[in-house]
């Protein structure tokens, strides 16, 4: 198979990200740079956590109706940075909330990119890449949400679209992409307190590079079969994360 560049990948991976950030931040411009959002519901108890992270003090993730909170503040970290960027430092933004807004679509983007620079590096197809973001514009188009929502539930799926991906790559054999597999999965792991049993779902005689990592265990109401994944997830993020 013929190998791809780093410095073509790296090319591939800026143009569908800036791409994506400038149609983004055009089409929603009004919603990023105009008047101030006011951040209510859910939305508002989250902007709190986010306030939290601005002062690296939030331990937690977003709180669920079922009374517990998801694992991580990773999501609330970021939005929190772009706060400081986008509103405090360039003034860009008019409200704490329009940034989250802002950032959350440029994370989105991100992994979206990585995800179809590391899938750009096994097809050989030339008309490939041109070919998945035509699918992916006439799918996401519509809905916009897996782009510009800050719900949840709909900012894992980027993230969860490129550790696909990913494992897919160190799969075939490229060790070198592990780091993108284990970003992505810090992501889904903090992001939802089911995303390890998706995370840890690689068995390590199957993905021999994450074997021999250290062993992780947490008590949980699972089956035996599925605490081994959730125990595998643990220890293969505690290593990186």
């Amino acid at each position: 198979m013929k190998t791809v560049s780093s410095r073509t990948l790296f090319l591939v991976f800026a143009s569908i990200f800036l791409g994506l950030v400038i149609a983004l931040g055009i089409a929603g411009a009004p919603v990023y740079f105009g008047l101030p959002i006011l951040e209510t519901g859910d939305v508002g108890i989250n902007a709190l956590q986010v306030e939290n992270a601005k002062h690296f003090s939030e331990l937690y993730g977003n709180y669920s109706r079922f009374e517990f909170s998801h694992p991580g503040p990773v999501f609330f970290y970021v939005y929190a940075t772009g706060e400081r960027l986008f509103t405090d430092l360039l003034h860009l933004t008019p409200a704490p909330g329009n940034a989250h807004l802002l950032t959350c679509m440029m994370l989105q983007s991100f992994f979206f990119a990585l995800g179809l620079t590391l899938l750009a590096a096994h097809v050989p197809w030339r008309m490939a890449l041109p070919f998945a973001l035509l699918i992916a514009a006439l799918h996401f188009g519509p809905l916009r949400e897996p782009f510009v929502s800050l719900w949840p539930p709909h900012v894992l799926l980027m993230p969860f679209f490129c550790f696909l991906i990913a494992c897919i790559s160190v799969a075939s054999g490229r060790v070198g992409h592990l780091p993108f597999m284990v970003l992505a999965g810090c992501f889904l792991f903090h992001g939802h307190v089911a995303q390890p049993l998706f995370v840890g779902s690689r068995r390590s005689d199957r993905c021999p590079p994450i074997a021999g990592l250290g062993h992780a265990h947490m008590d949980t109401s699972c089956s035996p079969e599925v605490s081994a994944d959730f125990d595998r997830a643990l220890a293969l993020l505690h290593n990186f994360w």
